[in-house]
């Protein structure tokens, strides 16, 4: 199983332990810094870091009812030169 997959997508219908369940691992894969999302030969390891993104969104339409929780990052590179450092200095005119 590979760490390079892009896209990860399960669907199913659970009942409300088993969504509890879930959500406590990703509460705990938050964290420990580690999120693990594996189905049959499907395999992803997210390594969230620094602010993250939220979105959380609820709908209801007639007797059904939506919720929808989004997290997003950017995951950077130990020797991306886009992440460098800001610097800001103030300098006298002597010098």
């Amino acid at each position: 199983m590979s760490d390079d997959l892009k896209n990860f997508k399960y669907e199913s219908v659970q009942d409300i332990e088993t969504i509890i369940s879930y959500l406590e691992a990703i509460t705990e894969g938050f964290r420990s810094g580690e999120l693990l999302f594996a189905s049959q030969d499907k395999e992803v390891v997210y390594r969230p870091q620094g602010l993250l993104g939220l979105t959380i969104e609820a709908k209801k339409k007639g007797s059904r009812r939506k919720l929808s929780i989004k997290f997003g990052w950017k995951e950077t590179n130990e020797d991306s030169k886009d992440d460098a450092p800001l610097v800001i200095k103030a300098l006298h005119k002597d010098q």
